[in-house]
């Protein structure tokens, strides 16, 4: 039987829209910077900052090459010392040493393998719009310029970050527990929240599925995975884990405590609290403790009062954007993390299977845009403040996402119509 032939709707197209032109407002905000002799924001990926004659890279690939050099004291007792504390959780360490090998320092191999990831998974959208009937011209116009004009793809290539792998895991989680195979689902979270811990709050989706040997699976799978990390970082898993808090306290001290000069990239809600805050007497130590509590709770009460209630697609998305949300410290690229379900969102939308009230709809979409466009020229003071844009539109996303729940279509239904 022949496909019907569909369209991708004109609210699905805003999110381009809202993405080519905000960046292309960037580029000439940049130009105009560089012509006048302007600072030029450190935030789009089209050249390169903080260059030194002993580091000509400048911040190029900098997160990666940062971590790069600790990976040849990898099971030592050395592992923690050195320039950068390792700061991430142990099972991250793994992940890294596989990057890393067998190049060692050099980061463009890892950013190559990464393109080469993002091609495949466009192909695979291409496919999906074609198979809900869209012309292949426009599902690969639509695909290929979302990619292209996605600041936060970009951004994460800039920085050669180590979350890449950990939206490929929580990506493909997501699928599973879109295509009901729960069992993969909960391995995949439990590795990605092993890396990052914060994932681990997309374990709460497994308990409105009533999946209870699931949910145990992934906190199971993300026990074994840190214990092993342990093992690795050093030849002790007490001196791996004595390094890890040591690790985690120079971070907090760096990015949680105060307005860190990254501030521009950080669109957790507790870097709007400190920017709004800027200023006045407020402890920012004793703020970003508090924080924690009240963030925790709050989401605890917003996930078993609304959450639980909701559709499917709607949790997967409130849970992705509180994972995004809520940590102390959560640059750009984590915004790729929503890509999974958003695409879901999308071909539902295209193919009819998925539907929202017009208002709505639009909003979403138009928050979409806003969230991974290029933004830089948000500058208050001398300072960026695109990410914080982020937050509110974040923020808005999900507010409506838990106000307003999708309508599932079954598929006969949508024949008929």
């Amino acid at each position: 039987m022949a496909t019907t032939s569909r369209r991708i709707p004109a609210a699905v197209w805003l999110t381009l829209k809202i993405m080519v032109g905000l960046t292309l407002f960037t580029w000439v905000f940049c130009l105009v910077c560089h012509f006048r002799g302007l600072a030029k924001p450190y935030s789009w990926p089209y050249y390169v900052s903080h260059q030194t004659v002993t580091e000509p890279h400048g911040d190029r690939f900098g997160d990666f090459l940062v971590f790069a050099e600790q990976m040849g004291k990898l099971h030592t007792d050395h592992f923690f010392t050195g320039k950068a504390i390792f700061n991430y959780p142990p099972a991250a360490a793994i992940f890294f040493r596989l990057v890393t090998w067998p190049y060692g320092h050099k980061a463009v191999p890892y950013v190559l393998a990464m393109l080469v990831v993002v091609v495949f998974a466009g192909r695979f959208m291409v496919r999906k719009f074609k198979a809900l009937g869209v012309p292949g011209r426009e599902a690969l116009g639509f695909v290929a310029g979302s990619l292209l004009f996605s600041f936060p793809l970009h951004f994460e290539c800039l920085r050669a970050n180590l979350e890449f792998i950990i939206v490929c895991f929580t990506a493909f989680g997501t699928w599973m527990i879109w295509r009901k195979r729960y069992t993969p689902a909960a391995v995949l979270f439990g590795v990605a929240a092993s890396m990052k811990l914060f994932p681990f709050i997309l374990f709460g989706i497994f308990l409105p599925l009533k999946r209870y040997k699931e949910f145990g699976l992934a906190w199971l799978v993300f026990g074994l995975m840190t214990f092993a990390g342990l093992c690795l970082e050093t030849p002790s898993p007490m001196a791996s884990l004595h390094g890890t808090v040591v690790g985690f306290a120079a971070f907090s001290n760096l990015a949680v405590t105060g307005i860190s000069e990254y501030v521009g990239y950080d669109h957790g809600i507790l870097a709007l609290i400190k920017v709004v805050c800027q200023g006045s007497s407020v402890d920012f130590v004793r703020l970003g403790s508090r924080y924690l509590v009240v963030a925790g709770l709050v989401a605890g009460i917003v996930y078993f009062v609304r959450i639980w209630r909701l559709p499917l697609l709607n949790q997967l998305l409130a849970l992705m954007l509180c994972m995004v949300l809520l940590p102390p410290f959560s640059a750009d690229y984590t915004l790729l993390h929503l890509c999974a379900p958003l695409a879901l969102l999308m071909l539902g939308l295209t193919g009819g299977t998925v539907r929202l009230p017009v208002k709505v709809l639009w909003a979403e979409m138009i928050c979409v845009g806003v969230m991974f466009a290029l933004k830089s020229f948000v500058i208050l003071g001398g300072r960026m403040y695109a990410a914080q844009v982020n937050t509110v539109f974040m923020l808005a996303l999900l507010g409506l996402v838990l106000w307003v729940p999708v309508e599932m279509v079954r598929m006969e239904e949508t024949a008929r119509g």
